[in-house]
């Protein structure tokens, strides 16, 4: 069985939870050996960061999870600097930046990350390729993941967020040997619930295994756990996907 980290993602369904609420399901998601840590969204508008992260830990205290705070960072750099300082200060393990901000800002940041580590996002899953055109002046959605993620690792970022289409691209060239990609947008084919969904470059588990070839990645899970009328819990649905790598 390939090695399987999956970080379950709580604001798809909660906004911006309360500690008590991230307890709850961090308590439930944390009894899958599989599940890694907790992605949050960028919870910097509310006050509740680190009381969130203190509950996520206190889920698995012999195992704790960490805590993946996705910010998508740019701008100023003092701005990403300062979110940085937040993240750290709260105890969370991982922040992601938006690669689109450039060498620049992400070396910044990088400088005053110490513990915490960064991941640079390149092109969203939701962004149309008419709006890739416009604001990388490319053709393609390749050639504007294969720029961004080489800003990246020339500012020192290792982790890298992309559509798990946009693997193969990246995968052939010798530069991100060593990375480590982190897939949102995974969608098993028997995930029929999402009414609504913003994800343009989605991929099902069967065909991220096949490109991935052995190597690990992080799976980032999101609306495909909530159900909306709740008839599965989300450790069920994570349950039955842990099932199929092991086949």
């Amino acid at each position: 069985m390939q090695e399987l980290r999956i970080w379950p993602a709580l604001d798809e369904r909660l906004g911006h939870p309360l500690p008590d609420t991230h307890e709850n399901l961090a308590v439930e998601l944390a009894r899958n050996p599989h599940v890694r840590g907790i992605k949050i969204h960028g919870p910097f508008r509310s006050h509740n960061l680190k009381g969130g992260v203190n509950a996520i830990h206190s889920a698995r205290p012999l195992d704790p999870l960490g805590v993946f705070v996705d910010d998508k960072g740019y701008g100023a750099d003092s701005d990403v600097v300062e979110r940085v300082e937040k993240a750290r200060f709260a105890g969370a393990k991982y922040l992601t930046v938006a690669a689109v901000g450039g060498q620049h800002m992400m070396r910044a940041a990088l400088a005053k990350a110490h513990d915490l580590t960064l991941i640079a996002v390149t092109v969203p899953t939701t962004q149309p390729l008419v709006e890739t055109r416009r604001l990388h002046k490319v053709e393609t959605r390749a050639e504007a993941v294969e720029l961004l993620a080489t800003e990246a690792v020339n500012a020192g970022i290792n982790d890298i967020v992309c559509s798990g289409r946009d693997l193969p691209t990246l995968l052939e060239k010798p530069r991100f040997d060593k990375v480590i990609f982190w897939i949102p947008a995974i969608r098993p084919t028997w995930v029929t619930w999402i009414a609504e969904d913003d994800q343009i470059h989605t991929i099902t588990p069967e065909e991220l295994i096949a490109l991935m070839d052995g190597r690990v990645v992080n799976h980032i899970l999101g609306r495909m756990l909530f159900h909306p009328r709740y008839e599965k819990s989300p450790l069920e649905i994570i349950t039955k996907y842990t099932d199929l790598y092991r086949r």
